[in-house]
């Protein structure tokens, strides 16, 4: 069992069917994890995205903040770039390009995302 699915079911917050019914469907079927969670409707992408940031020790970003990501800091990195390293960049503060990120990123990724964002 992996810390996301204890610390769900500990907090009640996924029921054991539906990690269990998450993991079925992930041996099946691939993918990671926490897509697996959503697929089966275990819980909603802002609970899991809190719950994840929460495990890395970073705040969590919703879904209405990536709907809503600006323009301009979109633009500062490429598409297939932003893909590759699952980044989706939100805004720009104090000239840093603030990204969300599906897992912590390695100084190599950290490094490319710099370097093509010019930040």
């Amino acid at each position: 069992m992996s810390l996301l699915s204890a610390i769900l079911t500990q907090d009640q917050v996924v029921s054991p069917r539906k990690i269990d019914a998450a993991i079925q469907r992930q041996v099946i079927s691939g993918g990671d994890f926490e897509t697996n969670l959503l697929e089966v409707d275990a819980l909603g992408e802002d609970t899991l995205s809190g719950y994840c940031a929460a495990l890395l020790g970073l705040p969590p970003a919703s879904r209405e903040a990536v709907l809503s990501a600006e323009a301009f800091a979109v633009a500062r990195l490429p598409r297939e770039l932003a893909a590759r390293h699952q980044v989706v960049p939100l805004s720009i503060v104090d000239g840093r390009l603030v990204v969300i990120a599906a897992e912590n990123l390695d100084a190599s990724a950290r490094r490319a995302l710099e370097t093509a964002a010019g930040m």
